[in-house]
């Protein structure tokens, strides 16, 4: 056998394995376009992960109270409201619905007591959680801006909703559309039965 040749071969090899270990590639195979440039990952969050962020700063903002952008203000033919002081895009977390978090055979006879003294008003808010219904009794004034939000069933730019929090739950608002610095937060309280509309016609706008 010819000894330069086996030197030629042995030589090819070295040479190989020092491309290999530099992370260069080969001449013994084509090379490609990962070879040359840099392989892009994409950064963008799966939905699990974005929801969980999404939760997790509603739970935070629930917790600190947070009512940042919002105002209450004297609203001609409707007494006291809230506006916001700066922009909300759809979906942004409002404010709590603060108030006594009760049983429905609880509010049930709180609501008969407030009826007797119509100068009290009533600010509760019945919902279901897990199957159970439950009530935010927020007739006590807190200063909290949820119960100050008006009714508007044909303008609604709020929208409520229920999140668990330690196994709680708590009520709380977020934009329904986008709103505008000195927009008027309403929502639809939901009663529409024709009792309450009768004795409430303003639950009809």
């Amino acid at each position: 056998m010819d000894k330069s040749h086996t030197l030629n071969k042995a030589s090819k090899k070295v040479s190989k394995n020092r491309a290999q270990k530099a992370g260069c590639p080969s001449k013994t195979r084509q090379s490609t376009l990962k070879d040359h440039f840099a392989v892009r990952r994409s950064s963008r969050k799966c939905k699990s992960v974005l929801d969980n962020e999404k939760h997790c700063t509603v739970v935070s903002k629930l917790l600190s109270k947070e009512e940042d952008g919002l105002k209450a203000v004297d609203i001609e033919g409707k007494g006291r409201g809230i506006v916001a002081t700066r922009f909300f895009a759809k979906g942004d977390f409002l404010c709590e619905y603060s108030g006594d978090l009760i049983s429905e055979v609880e509010a049930r006879k709180r609501e008969a007591q407030y009826v007797i003294n119509p100068s009290i008003g009533c600010y509760m808010y019945y919902f279901t959680f897990k199957g159970e219904k439950f009530c935010v009794d927020a007739t006590n004034d807190n200063n909290r801006c949820g119960r100050l939000i008006n009714h508007s069933r044909t303008a609604a730019n709020a929208v409520t909703k229920v999140l668990s929090v330690d196994g709680q739950p708590y009520l709380y608002l977020v934009a329904a559309t986008d709103v505008s610095p000195g927009d008027e937060l309403q929502y639809d309280y939901g009663d529409h039965t024709r009792a309450s509309v009768e004795a409430h016609p303003w639950l009809k706008l």
